[in-house]
């Protein structure tokens, strides 16, 4: 069976279905080294507990380790804000890795067939969806295996009653209330009209789909690490076609909604400093480009001692010097301080709203937040400042401007040089 070996030792997922039973039969059959976990959602009363008892009398026939929970998935649905069927998976499989991390199974095996496979790629493509969507469940994902994902329900059946097995019937998955089940009931049986052999002409396209798939990633890795830089992304804002597609999954990819990508793709988007947010990320216009970032961290400020290199979460290096062996670069990624004004351990921090300092070369102090306006600092160049501090005071805009209260001067003796590498 595809993503089982012998030495494995799997926990098997099963609901007291006609197709999770002959997933149990078949890989006890193989006497692989398993145990059987049974959720009851309790949502059918009286017919989940009879499920419960059916499964468990059958591991204990069979000497199989049985194990079963109880959720209350509807007061869960309704506290996560989640559907039914959303809550139960994610009930189902947080419960699954408890048991694997306490009793050491290296796989999770669930009993999901082809017929499924067409049912979760119609879903898709209903709610909206990309290559991924199209290529449906991978038959290994991660520790969750699908061994029964190349089969038809219909050949499962025959399977189980070739072999004698009994099962469980689920009375809710006659209830079209539910989206898949309108799918599997209203919706399959007409295009199965239309092609009788649905199943195998869909597992052929799946193929191809993945083919595509593989093909589509890894050119759109190639565009992501080309657009690399420190602290994230840079995409111009000229593209050509092909370009444009890999921006697009790209920002899918990271949670952006469907008018967020098209305002930046399209080019409607003109203004600096305009920005999106996505899932722990945030996009921002830099005059012609688009610049994709890690939400700011939280740091709570990093002390540094008179002498240090550190690479997180900048790379810096400082150092005390004697004045008369220190060679003075005019460059704004190295700062030249007069080490008898400093109070150390100096902090490392983010710049806050109310922060100020006295710009090197003037008299009076300035708020950052007009340094960075006057300078053009674009939206993420003033998230990603940061600021070096003496006591409360700042004696360093990290790679900009150091104050003039601390700049070396004729009395300077010892010179306290940081360089931003």
């Amino acid at each position: 069976m595809k993503g089982i070996k012998s030495t494995d030792k799997i926990l098997v997922a099963v609901s007291g279905g006609v197709d999770s039973m002959v997933l149990l039969h078949q890989l006890h059959q193989q006497k692989i080294k398993l145990a059987v976990a049974h959720c009851n959602f309790s949502l059918r009363g009286k017919e989940s507990d009879g499920d419960e008892e059916f499964i468990k009398k059958y591991c204990a026939k069979l000497k199989i380790t049985f194990y079963s929970k109880s959720f209350p998935t509807k007061k869960y649905a309704k506290k996560m804000g989640v559907s039914t069927q959303m809550a139960a998976r994610e009930l189902r499989y947080q419960w699954f890795n408890e048991l694997c991390v306490q009793h050491r199974f290296n796989k999770i095996a669930v009993a999901h067939h082809a017929d499924d496979q067409i049912e979760t790629v119609l879903l898709n493509l209903v709610r909206g969806t990309g290559i991924s969507g199209l290529v449906g469940m991978n038959e290994v994902n991660g520790k969750v295996v699908r061994p029964l994902l190349s089969f038809s329900r219909e050949e499962i059946i025959q399977y189980a009653q070739k072999n004698k097995l009994k099962w469980r019937e689920d009375s809710s998955n006659t209830d079209d209330y539910y989206s898949r089940n309108k799918l599997r009931l209203k919706v399959l049986p007409v295009l199965k009209e239309l092609n009788p052999s649905l199943l195998s002409t869909f597992q052929n396209s799946r193929k191809r789909w993945k083919n595509i798939q593989l093909v589509f990633e890894k050119a759109k890795a190639d565009f992501l690490v080309a657009a690399a830089f420190e602290g994230g992304w840079k995409f111009e804002t000229e593209q050509d076609e092909t370009n444009k597609a890999f921006l697009s999954e790209i920002l899918y990819d990271f949670g952006f909604t469907h008018s967020v990508v098209h305002y930046v793709v399209v080019g409607e988007g003109k203004l600096t400093g305009k920005w999106f947010q996505g899932k722990n990320c945030r996009l921002v216009k830099n005059r012609q480009a688009w610049i994709l970032s890690p939400d700011s961290m939280k740091e709570e400020g990093l002390f540094l001692k008179k002498e240090v290199k550190i690479t997180q979460p900048i790379s810096l290096e400082s150092s005390l010097q004697s004045i008369k062996n220190i060679e003075i670069i005019k460059n704004s990624s190295y700062a030249f301080l007069d080490a008898s004004k400093l109070q150390f351990p100096l902090k490392l921090r983010k710049w806050e709203r109310g922060d100020w300092f006295i710009p090197f070369g003037m008299k009076g102090k300035m708020k950052l937040s007009d340094f960075f306006t006057n300078n053009k600092f674009s939206l993420f160049d003033k998230e990603n400042a940061w600021v070096l501090q003496s006591g409360k005071d700042i004696v360093w805009v990290v790679g900009h401007r150091i104050d003039q209260r601390f700049s070396i001067g004729e009395n300077t003796k010892k010179v306290y040089l940081a360089q931003l590498k």
